[in-house]
């Protein structure tokens, strides 16, 4: 059991959907059951289970399945922003959505858009850039481009 871990809000396990594939990633969530057996190796050291260099406001809900980079929740914000990690990388930390609603909102898009389009995907973009934070575009751009790339290869 992971210690001092803080009660997830009941709403990120209201998802529309469980895992979410694009191009080459796939968005994947944790069922409530195993969220706190995934906590270990991200916020919470493998041999102790005590909160590392995240701290317990930071939970991991998801990962890409293609990467590992994670999808972490701060819950301890009404809100709850979205952020993610690259490489397991802590200085890659990187707010990508104000809220859950919103990173849920903006997967969605993805999921309903004709990725093999090149002026669909920049149709999404600009749809993209004019809601999440502002020095989160590189992180859709790079899902949505990857994705592109991989399916027109």
């Amino acid at each position: 059991e992971v210690e001092d871990m803080l009660k997830v809000p009941e709403k990120l396990f209201n998802r529309e959907f469980e895992e979410v594939e694009i191009g080459i990633s796939t968005m994947s969530f944790f069922p409530k059951d195993n969220l706190e057996k995934e906590q270990i190796g991200y916020g919470y050291d493998q041999g102790t289970a005590k909160p590392t260099w995240f701290g317990k406001e930071f939970v991991v809900i998801g990962k890409d399945l293609n990467q590992g980079d994670p999808i972490i929740a701060k819950v301890d914000e009404t809100e709850i922003p979205v952020f993610t990690m690259f490489n397991n990388d802590k200085a890659s930390v990187e707010k990508v959505a104000d809220s859950f609603e919103q990173y849920m909102g903006v997967l969605g898009m993805i999921k309903k858009t004709d990725l093999y389009r090149r002026d669909k995907i920049n149709d999404l973009l600009d749809e993209i850039e004019a809601i999440v934070p502002e020095n989160s575009l590189y992180y859709w751009e790079e899902l949505i481009n990857s994705a592109y790339d991989y399916l027109v290869d």
